[in-house]
């Protein structure tokens, strides 16, 4: 019912506030970007991303990063990614 699509859209919209991009539980991924490469571009690693976490699953689990390193490793990726040329 459009009840309930409204609903659905309202719950990705939250989702999206602040982020590029959302996991639907048993759907997918919605990925936003400036145009469709960089759109595109964060689908893609997105998928390998959930890739490299169900891998370190199989082998025992992922090693999680403390807040310290998280803010370190953020500050590095600010600029990772497809740029436009120049």
């Amino acid at each position: 019912s459009s009840d309930v699509c409204s609903s659905d859209l309202q719950l990705v919209l939250t989702g999206l506030e602040g982020r590029d991009g959302v996991l639907l539980a048993n759907h997918g991924a919605i990925v936003t970007g400036a145009d469709m490469r960089r759109a595109l571009w964060r689908a893609v690693e997105l998928e390998n991303l959930a890739r490299l976490f169900y891998l370190s699953l199989i082998g025992g689990g992922p090693v999680i990063l403390d807040d310290a390193e998280i803010e370190r490793t953020v500050e590095r990726f600010k600029n990772y990614g497809p740029r436009d040329p120049a």
